[in-house]
C-alpha cells in the first residue's frame, strides 16, 4: 500500500514538472514573436516607410453612400431679412414750353422778314403761338382744299376713284394744277370757303387759284394749321377716313428740307410745306421719342426769291432742331 502511494506521488510530481516546462516554452515563443515585430518596426522607421499589414484577400469595393441632405433650419424672425419695397421710378417731369417759347422768340427776332411759330405737345396739351395772325398761306391752303374735296366725296357728290390722284399729287408733291382742278370740282372758291367757315377756321380764306397772277392772296395762320393737324391725328378732320388719308399723304411728303431737316433720321414726320417768292412755310407733325408734337412755322416779307428763301429755309430747319432738342433733351 505504501508502495502504491509512492507511485502516485511520483506521477504527480512528473506531471507538474511537465506543465511548468510547457508554460515556459510558450512564454519564450511570445517573447520571440514580440522581438521580431519590434525589429520590423524599427527597420521600417529607419527606411522612412510604414509597415502595412496585407490582408489575406481583397475586400469588395464599398458602395457610394446615399446621403440625404439635412434641411437647413428655419431662420428665426429676427434673422429673416425684411422684404425690400419695390419702388416704381417716377417719370421725368414734362418739360414746360414756357422756356422754349422764350428761346424761339429770341431767335426769330434776329431773322429777316416776319415770322409766326406755333408749337403744341399733344401729350400734355401745352402750346404756344408767337405772332398769331393771318398770313399769306402759299400752299398751306391746300390742306383746306383737301378737306373740302373729301367732304364732297363722302357726301357722294364726287367719286373717289376720279379724284384720288389729284388729292395725292396736291399734298405729296404740292401740285398746283391738281389743287385748281379740285377747287373747281367742289364748286369754286365759295364752296371751299364755306367748308373753311363751317369747320371753325376764322383766319383762313381762299381768294385765288394757285399761281394766279393778281394782287389777291390766300390766307391762313400757324395756329389754325396746327389745329387742323391735331384734328387729323384725332381722326376728326371731316371723318376718320379723311383724316387717315390725309395723314398718309403727309407722311409721304416730298418736300423734306424745312421742318423735317431739323429732325434726326429715323424719326417720322408728316408735313406740308408752302412757298412764294417772299414766303417760306411748313406745318408738321413730329413723332419724336419724348412726345408727339405739332410745329408750324410761317415766314413772310422775305427778300426776293433765292436771296431770302435759302436763308429762311435754313432758319426753319434751325428752329425745328431747337424744338426737337429741347423736347427730347
Amino acid at each position: 500500500m505504501k508502495y502504491r502511494n509512492l507511485q502516485i506521488a511520483i506521477l504527480c510530481v512528473v506531471l507538474t514538472a511537465a506543465l511548468i516546462l510547457s508554460g515556459c516554452q510558450a512564454a519564450e515563443g511570445g517573447s520571440s514573436a514580440r522581438a521580431v515585430s519590434e525589429e520590423a518596426e524599427e527597420s521600417a522607421s529607419a527606411s522612412g516607410t510604414t509597415a502595412v499589414s496585407t490582408p489575406s484577400a481583397a475586400a469588395p469595393p464599398e458602395k457610394e453612400a446615399s446621403v440625404t441632405p439635412t434641411p437647413a433650419p428655419k431662420p428665426t424672425e429676427a434673422a429673416k431679412p425684411k422684404p425690400t419695397k419695390k419702388t416704381t421710378p417716377s417719370p421725368a417731369p414734362e418739360k414746360s414750353l414756357h422756356d422754349l417759347r422764350t428761346i424761339i422768340n429770341k431767335k426769330i427776332k434776329g431773322y429777316d422778314g416776319t415770322w409766326s411759330v406755333y408749337c403744341k405737345r399733344l401729350d400734355t396739351g401745352e402750346h404756344f403761338c408767337i405772332n398769331d395772325e393771318p398770313r399769306i398761306s402759299a400752299s398751306l391752303i391746300k390742306l383746306y382744299v383737301f378737306g373740302a374735296a373729301m367732304e364732297a366725296i363722302e357726301k357722294g357728290d364726287l367719286l373717289f376713284e376720279d379724284w384720288s390722284e389729284p388729292l395725292e399729287l396736291m399734298i405729296e408733291y404740292s401740285d398746283n394744277e391738281s389743287c385748281n382742278i379740285l377747287i373747281n370740282a367742289v364748286g369754286g372758291f365759295e364752296a371751299v370757303n364755306d367748308f373753311i367757315e363751317r369747320h371753325g377756321f376764322k383766319n383762313t380764306e381762299l381768294y385765288r387759284y394757285m399761281q394766279e397772277q393778281n394782287d389777291i392772296e390766300n390766307f391762313t395762320s400757324t395756329k389754325e394749321c396746327g389745329h387742323l393737324l391735331e384734328l387729323v391725328l384725332e381722326g376728326n378732320y371731316v371723318s376718320e377716313e379723311t383724316s387717315e388719308l390725309l395723314l398718309y399723304h403727309l407722311k409721304n411728303q416730298y418736300t423734306l428740307y424745312k421742318i423735317p431737316a431739323g429732325i434726326p433720321k429715323g424719326v417720322r414726320t408728316a408735313s406740308k410745306s408752302g412757298e412764294l417768292d417772299d414766303a417760306q412755310h411748313d406745318a408738321a407733325i413730329i413723332f419724336s421719342p419724348a412726345c408727339t408734337y405739332i410745329l408750324v412755322i410761317m415766314s413772310n416779307d422775305l427778300a426776293p426769291y433765292f436771296e431770302g428763301a435759302d436763308e429762311a429755309i435754313a432758319e426753319i430747319g434751325e428752329l425745328s432742331k431747337t424744338v426737337y432738342n429741347y423736347l427730347n433733351d
